[in-house]
């Protein structure tokens, strides 16, 4: 199999893998509709970029070292649902906390809300893709099949 066609096919796959919703297309939502379009899109860059990190683990080895180990990634697992949780339960303490008080964020305010975190919203983006075990499981289980060890750096870069 040449490069393109594998760089074609792991096209194909990411962009079927980005169809289904999950984790960070809830927490892009969740931001953005909460806080607006610039806030969501600073964690869809987070996001991005943990993807990019995670590409380079499994190209170079590392997230499949982590995945042999059983009791690293069941602490990798265990620290990605705890962090997946501990956002679950800030949105809801939000959710009712906003139910409970009849104030409304006015404009200002939500405007003041995104230009200040900027940085913890690309943050929370990195960390919800960096902890995510379906990630990991996926990158791994792709990068190992499709790409062979005697691609070449380039065609590597690509993918």
């Amino acid at each position: 199999m040449n490069e393109a066609t594998i760089l074609i096919t792991l096209a194909t796959v990411h962009f079927i893998a980005l169809m289904s919703p999950g984790p960070d297309f809830a927490l892009v939502v969740q931001n953005a509709t909460r806080y607006g379009r610039q806030t969501g899109l600073y964690i869809a860059l987070g996001l991005s970029f943990g993807i990019l990190l995670h590409s380079i683990l499994s190209l170079t080895g590392v997230s499949y070292l982590v995945h042999q180990q059983p009791t690293l990634f069941a602490l990798l697992q265990l620290a990605g649902g705890s962090y997946l949780a501990y956002l679950g339960y800030g949105a809801l303490k939000a959710t009712i906390s906003r139910l409970r008080s009849s104030e409304e964020i006015t404009q200002s305010s939500a405007e003041h809300l995104v230009l200040s975190n900027k940085r913890q919203a690309f943050s929370r983006g990195f960390t919800t893709n960096i902890l995510n075990p379906k990630a990991l499981v996926f990158f791994v289980s792709l990068m190992s099949s499709l790409v062979p060890a005697s691609m070449s750096l380039g065609g590597k870069g690509i993918a």
